[in-house]
């Protein structure tokens, strides 16, 4: 049984290890590990109250792709996504940790979730690097709940479609980043799809890279707004002629357009236009920047403080700085316009250092692509005032990304 109570109606539950989760009426959760598949209700044994049993579409946990579950033969409709998190533990610990009690919760929460590419743990001043400037992370850092154990996979697509899907990403066809083995199968159950589903607008601003064809591309996976380079990197083969990073063209819904600017500022520049177009209704944003990937082009403001590091490693820190940056504009514009309190504000990234290990690497082994921990243990931060996610609170947990919760209609 789950540590803490959910409230709602009805609450589905997602078993990490494939078991059966009766759900009564009233609320809670317990576990039936010995339940056929022709088996959709019972009675519990203090209730005359019918329950649902609901197994797990995956063993890590997904809704159907109809996203409708069955409860007496009648088709149930999940109206709103509340917040994305990762096991059904997990969220049993924010909400014991915080008292937080999640059926209060008025109003759906707007969603941002960050990701930049190829930073490290160590890759900000809050974890130790005694070189680079962070003050935006580092406060971000300061104020949210933080896992200090949260573990990716090593190289970038298949952390992309395991956070999409809520599956092992070997379980959705992606298990490299070149070759076509970065292309995440076209039906998989991704988080825009639910959340769209749900009344949700949905965007995806930056680094895509689990397919660049139809099926297979953010608009034709639930994002109704989606500003994207191509491939896995800015000038890389499927990306447009000749960008690099400054003044580039790329894709708005699926047409080629030039944009003004260096591209993590084009990024968060659409995602804050996107969020300023959707701001009186919920909103899911995934702002997925290419930057501090290679090459490691940037404006030379954002380089020189550190000059005294080699060439490579000075653009890669002032890559960060400027990513920095614009975590810090982002921020500000959502308290101005009063969407602070109510936005869960999740920043992560994709996996180990590519260049910063030789500074920091916060005592570990290995870098982006290792086996050791060095390759996959990143920072991953959550920050939602309503939601009481608020304090600075390190949780040592390793998981995995599985767990919806949702609210009916």
């Amino acid at each position: 049984m789950l540590p803490c109570e959910l409230r709602w109606e009805y609450a589905v539950g997602l078993g990490c290890d494939g078991a059966w989760l009766v759900v009564p009426p009233s609320g809670g959760i317990r576990r039936a590990h010995s339940v056929s598949p022709e088996v959709r209700s019972t009675k519990t044994k203090d209730s005359q109250a019918d329950c649902t049993i609901v197994r797990p579409a995956y063993q890590f946990g997904s809704f159907a792709k109809n996203k409708l579950f069955e409860r007496h033969g009648m088709m149930i409709r999940w109206r709103w996504v509340a917040c994305l998190f990762w096991t059904s533990w997990i969220v049993a610990a924010l909400c014991g940790r915080t008292g937080m009690a999640w059926a209060a919760q008025p109003d759906r929460p707007n969603v941002i979730l960050i990701m930049t590419d190829d930073q490290g743990y160590g890759d900000m001043g809050a974890h130790g690097n005694p070189v680079l400037k962070t003050p935006n992370l580092d406060r971000l850092y300061s104020q949210a709940i933080r896992m200090t154990d949260f573990h990716v996979d090593p190289t970038c697509s298949p952390t992309r479609s395991a956070l999409l899907s809520g599956r092992y990403s070997t379980k959705t066809g992606v298990w490299h980043t070149i070759c076509g083995r970065s292309l995440m199968a076209a039906d998989e159950l991704t988080l825009a799809e639910i959340f769209k589903a749900n009344g949700y607008a949905t965007g995806m601003y930056g680094k895509w890279h689990l397919g660049d064809a139809y099926p297979l591309r953010p608009q034709d996976q639930g994002f109704d707004d989606v500003v994207c380079h191509g491939g896995g990197g800015v000038g890389q083969t499927p990306d447009y002629f000749d960008n690099d990073y400054f003044d580039d063209t790329y894709w708005r819904n699926g047409q080629t357009e030039k944009f003004e600017g260096y591209c993590t500022d084009v990024w968060f520049r659409e995602a804050t236009r996107f969020i300023s177009q959707h701001q009186d209704e919920p909103f899911f944003v995934y702002l997925a920047t290419n930057a501090p990937h290679g090459p490691y082009l940037v404006d030379e403001k954002y380089r020189q403080p550190y000059d005294q590091q080699d060439r490579n490693t000075s653009r890669f820190f002032g890559m960060i700085a400027n990513i920095d940056e614009n975590v810090g504009r982002l921020r500000s514009f959502l308290k101005e316009n009063n969407l602070d309190q109510n936005t869960l504000f999740i920043f992560m990234t994709d996996n180990g250092t590519a260049q910063g290990e030789g500074v920091f690497n916060a005592d570990m082994r290995g870098k982006k692509g290792s086996e050791y921990d060095g390759g996959h243990r990143v920072p991953c931060f959550f920050y939602w005032p309503n939601g009481q996610l608020t304090e600075a609170v390190e949780m040592s947990i390793r998981c995995q990304l599985t767990l919806i919760c949702v609210r009916r209609w």
